[in-house]
């Protein structure tokens, strides 16, 4: 009986350390580390050449791009131009009806009631009016303050009519979408009729071409941007961002020029 006792005993230490041992590794091994980096600001203008009240907001945005590159801070532009105005004497060249729904997705999620331009907004946040310097500013410095949770890895190949761009995405991708534009960095324009008939606009990092793609299911692929026929490859980028799929919320961006890919 004594040696049957202490065999229990024994058996029954033996069981409880292992449980324990199995109960501490067993959730590490499913746990995801989180991912951070340096914090970054994707800004986004809605704009349109037929809105008298948008110079200020363009030029805003160019000032932004330029300080970005003289410091070298992690501030990435985009000027969407949204083709509503387009009825109204002069139809924006670089409109598109896309970059409308766009704008109209972040209103509704906002619960804005109505959609203007000119309409910024920094990493998804809820927008402002464009020409709001210190607003932007602000915003700006306050995002750049807050780690990234994802970031994005991009390859891409050239042809004469399309970029084709490799992606995998690190950190936190689940529910996200990956957001792929190609910019043009300096374009002017002079416009003959509407609001800003007689003059000549100055526009910075105009989308071009734009797409979405679904990191449901994996966090790398491919995606396929034409190449516009008037794009100067050395005005050019590609700009990637990770988007939260339900709240526009953005974790993650990275860019690069389309002449060093």
């Amino acid at each position: 009986m004594k040696y049957s006792f202490s065999f229990t005993v024994v058996l029954l230490l033996v069981l409880g350390f292992t449980f324990l041992l199995v109960a501490w590794i067993s959730p590490s091994r499913n746990l995801t580390p989180a991912y951070e980096s340096p914090g970054f600001a994707v800004v986004e203008l809605f704009t349109s050449q037929g809105c008298s009240s948008c110079p200020p907001a363009d030029a805003l945005l160019s000032d932004i791009a330029q300080k970005a590159e003289q410091q070298n801070l992690p501030i990435h532009v985009l000027s969407f131009h949204v083709d509503y105005w387009n009825r109204l004497g002069w139809k924006d060249p670089y409109s598109q009806p896309d970059f409308s729904a766009r704008q109209r997705q972040y209103t509704q999620t906002w619960q804005n009631t109505q959609m203007y331009t000119p309409q910024m907004t920094i990493n998804g946040n809820s927008g402002f009016v464009g020409s709001r310097q210190q607003q932007a500013w602000r915003d700006i410095n306050s995002t750049l303050k807050q780690p990234a949770h994802a970031s994005v890895v991009l390859q891409a190949t050239t042809t004469k009519e399309q970029a084709t761009v490799a992606y995998q995405v690190l950190g936190d991708y689940q529910g996200k979408d990956l957001q792929i534009a190609l910019v043009e960095k300096h374009i002017q324009t002079s416009v003959r009729r509407g609001e800003n008939g007689g003059k000549m606009l100055h526009h910075t990092h105009v989308v071009r071409e734009f797409s979405r793609q679904s990191l449901s299911s994996s966090a790398q692929g491919k995606a396929r941007l034409r190449l516009p026929p008037d794009l100067q490859p050395a005005n050019a980028l590609i700009i990637a961002y990770v988007q939260d799929r339900a709240n526009l919320k953005i974790s993650g961006a990275t860019s690069v020029a389309l002449t060093n890919i």
